[in-house]
């Protein structure tokens, strides 16, 4: 009979768990298809380059990258550092591109949220779902980044694949992990706050190094370097990426989510490092019964949350991790607390959960929403496609124009995109040339164009100093206007029809 029951229980918590799964899905998808455009501007390069890897098929990957041919991402040096991400995405692509990929982000902001609520449930935290509430309650950003169609939310799920296994000492499943997440993403180095934390924690509440955790890492990491189809590019990409990270100044500026959040925000998250300070506290007092397991969630908890500190966009792996070492320290003496109340007063700590997170789906989905859509640039986009010639190079002031350009034409080459350390890298003079044009601080601009190989100019109606100043330079001519751009080609120029002819 207790043989009975506890199959009837076990089959009961599947069940739950299962549909706790399922209403994550719901929620991704809801969240998803709030908007009709994709959540981040990069999003529609990673959807339109997916579709060509789908194109090409397996006899022509990699394809050809000739799209930036003055940065360090020209198509003899390029590398795609995302390139399984890139491949997971490419079957969503067979129809219309932009719904595939919104399935594509919903699927896998799904697998995000179900990997923090299973993780938590592995590390046998009662109430599981109410904690995954307080964290979209507490993070919008999070929510909001999971549903970008980009590798982040993957990255996740890899990263607490990777945790579990070392909670659970499967040391040597570490290498494959290590292996996929490299060829995913080359923020592999992450493993190493996972890995590293396990051997501090090893080290100190079993008195043994357990150096296995960073040996299986470190090969499996080697290997998706080395069995990699850009090698040797692959290499030299992942040093001049991370050295870029490290030149951020306002010389150079990058997307807002390498800088860290404003005073008020980080205000906000008073309450957050108050209760992640009093986890601190509790295991400190709790240190003689402090375990390896719950120690190495601290210590990467703290990790990234010193990194979320440097930079925002570690929102995405700060919110979980820090969630999953506050559950499993403080749940125990939290539940007793919880269960002393009436049910309905559980009742209504749990609404109120509910409802904060509704309030930050809210949030989430104005960002979501803030988004330019497909439209924008697209007639622009069309126009450069069908009156210059193939491979003819744009000049745009704005390096992260290039996505959208892309994603409506691949017939041109653009002098700028996705990050401007890859101009910079590539060639500084030319890179300061560049920032220079932008500010309508060269006049006339035409007499530069040569440096970028570039006769043509696309335009936001935002940069007033430097279409003033190609308005004024008798070499350029206006061709092309709407409510987003402006195209200036330079005078007798060669001008292609829209036959291509």
């Amino acid at each position: 009979m207790a043989r009975r029951g506890r199959s009837r229980r076990g089959g009961w918590e599947w069940r739950r768990h299962l549909l706790v799964v399922l209403l994550l899905a719901g929620t991704s998808v809801a969240l998803q298809f709030s908007t009709p455009t994709l959540g981040s501007v990069d999003g529609y390069f990673h959807a339109r380059y997916a579709a060509l890897i789908r194109v090409a098929g397996l006899h022509g990957f990699p394809p050809a990258f000739p799209w930036l041919p003055l940065t360090i991402r020209s198509a003899d040096r390029y590398s795609d550092h995302h390139m399984l991400f890139h491949i997971l995405l490419a079957p969503f692509t067979a129809g219309d591109v932009l719904t595939g990929a919104k399935w594509a982000s919903a699927i896998f902001g799904a697998a995000a949220f179900a990997a923090v609520y299973l993780s938590l449930v592995r590390l046998r935290v009662r109430r599981a779902l109410w904690w995954l509430l307080a964290l979209g309650a507490l993070a919008p950003d999070f929510l909001y980044r999971m549903e970008m169609p980009r590798v982040q939310a993957l990255s996740l799920v890899v990263l607490l694949i990777a945790l579990n296994l070392a909670l659970a000492r499967r040391f040597a499943w570490l290498l494959p992990i290590a292996v996929v997440y490299t060829w995913l993403y080359d923020a592999f180095p992450l493993l190493f706050v996972i890995a590293g934390a396990m051997v501090v924690a090893i080290a100190l509440c079993e008195r043994r190094t357990e150096w296995r955790l960073l040996t299986y890492s470190s090969a499996g990491i080697a290997i998706g370097l080395l069995v990699n189809p850009y090698l040797p590019n692959n290499l030299w990409f992942i040093a001049q990426h991370y050295l870029s990270k490290q030149e951020i100044s306002e010389t150079m500026r990058v997307g807002t989510e390498w800088y860290p959040y404003p005073v008020a925000q980080w205000l906000g998250w008073g309450g957050a490092i108050a209760v992640l300070a009093t986890a601190a506290w509790v295991a400190w007092r709790g240190r003689a019964r402090l375990d390896a397991n719950r120690l190495a969630l601290l210590l990467v908890a703290a990790v990234f949350f010193v990194l979320m500190w440097r930079s925002r966009r570690f929102i995405e792996y700060a919110g979980p991790f820090i969630l999953l070492a506050l559950a499993a320290t403080l749940h125990a003496w939290i539940e007793p607390h919880i269960a002393r109340l009436t049910e309905n007063t559980q009742r209504i700590g749990a609404g109120i959960l509910v409802v904060a997170c509704g309030a930050s789906a809210a949030f989430a989905i104005g960002q979501l929403r803030s988004r330019p859509g497909p439209e924008r640039y697209a007639a622009g986009a069309a126009w450069l496609a069908q009156h210059t010639s193939p491979a003819a190079i744009v000049l745009t002031p704005n390096w992260d124009d290039f996505p959208l350009l892309f994603f409506h034409n691949q017939r041109n080459r653009y002098v700028i995109g996705l990050d401007p350390a890859y101009l910079a890298q590539r060639d500084a003079e030319l890179y300061r040339l560049w920032q220079q044009l932008g500010r309508g601080e060269v006049t006339p601009p035409s007499r530069v164009l040569d440096r970028f190989d570039a006769d043509v100019v696309l335009s936001d109606r935002t940069h007033e100093r430097f279409l003033a100043a190609l308005a004024a330079d008798p070499a350029m001519e206006r061709v092309y206007e709407d409510g987003d751009c402006m195209i200036y080609r330079r005078r007798g120029a060669v001008a292609v029809g829209p036959s291509g002819s």
